[in-house]
């Protein structure tokens, strides 16, 4: 009987529409999934609309290395005097369009693909708490709440999930690093260890905003668990609150308590905001300060060089201010997470 189920279900999980498409719809259109698009048109999607879970379940690099060369190389035909022939700015818009294409359509495929990883983690971390729970005593029953359980589940399962999408920044990071500084270097020379430098300041900076993000991150899920534990509780001996109508001293009891915790996302938001808009501003501060040393220098300046530069700086901007700093703070959330756990 249970080998029957099991063939059934592996019968629909191989007749799902993902293994059904070919390589274009499955990693760049992501047309496999229209049927459902079709029903969501139409009416609200039901259980039965869903698609089986898939029975697993159960090179981008080298083209942002090699994209702000071509933007250089196509700038250079519209300055004046240049060697640049039409068929050859032709030839670069071409190349420069695709690859622009490649890298917008591989990274809907990779986003896609660790949302898979993450979504098998965090079913796997609710497998564990679930299998943890069934082995706790009486004893260590009563020092644990329902709503911590539920919590766990839903917050640090959720956040572990997410972790997946910067795990990988820890070893292309410092490829992409390496790569882009030494095109850098052809292009301004020793200037480029100006633009690396001021990159690391702004890099320390946001390591230690991180830091603070992960303090008010464990402080907030302190008081949403004591939150929890308390309305499981009012929750339980809610016909004696109701029958001596003690509903708002317990009300008072849940403000103080939901208030701190806002105060406490508050904040943490708040940080990350100014942290994302110190993000948005690296590239424009690196550019400047990277080609004023440049120009003090006495070096020549043309706008091929100053597009090829802004371009270079944009691709080091994204392992070097962004995907590092996820990835340590990933690393941070999910040991906060296990550390809960256990």
């Amino acid at each position: 009987m249970v080998t029957d189920k099991t063939c059934s279900s592996q019968d629909k999980s191989d007749d799902h529409p993902y293994n059904r498409a070919n390589i274009f719809f499955k990693y760049i259109s992501f047309w496999w999934l229209y049927p459902l698009f079709k029903i969501v048109r139409k009416r609200q999607l039901q259980e039965s609309d869903l698609f089986t879970t898939l029975h697993d379940d159960q090179c981008r690099m080298a083209l942002i290395v090699i994209h702000p060369l071509f933007v250089g190389f196509l700038i250079s035909y519209f300055i004046p005097g240049s060697g640049v022939t039409k068929t050859q700015a032709y030839l670069y818009a071409a190349a420069l369009s695709i690859i622009t294409f490649s890298i917008t359509s591989s990274e809907q495929w990779f986003y896609f693909t660790t949302g898979r990883y993450g979504v098998r983690a965090g079913v796997l971390l609710s497998s564990a708490v679930f299998q943890k729970v069934l082995r706790l005593n009486a004893s260590a029953m009563s020092k644990t709440s329902i709503g911590h359980i539920v919590n766990l589940l839903a917050n640090d399962a959720l956040q572990l999930k997410e972790s997946f999408y910067y795990l990988h920044m820890f070893w292309i990071a410092p490829l992409l690093v390496i790569a882009l500084t030494i095109f850098l270097w052809q292009q301004v020379g020793v200037v480029c260890f100006v633009a690396l430098g001021v990159q690391i300041l702004l890099l320390l900076q946001q390591g230690f905003i991180a830091s603070l993000l992960i303090k008010y991150r464990q402080s907030y899920l302190k008081f949403a668990d004591e939150r929890v534990r308390t309305m499981n509780e009012i929750i339980a001996s809610m016909r004696t609150i109701k029958m001596y109508a003690w509903e708002r001293p317990f009300a008072n009891i849940i403000k103080p308590i939901r208030r701190n915790e806002l105060k406490k996302v508050f904040a943490g938001q708040c940080l990350g905001a100014f942290n994302q808009s110190m993000y948005l501003l690296i590239n424009t501060i690196t550019s400047f300060a990277t080609i004023t040393v440049y120009v003090l220098l006495g070096n020549p300046i043309d706008s091929a060089k100053v597009f090829a530069i802004y371009a270079m700086l944009n691709a080091l901007q994204t392992p070097l201010s962004a995907g590092l700093p996820l990835a340590i703070q990933a690393i941070t959330d999910m040991k906060v997470t296990f550390k809960r756990i256990q």
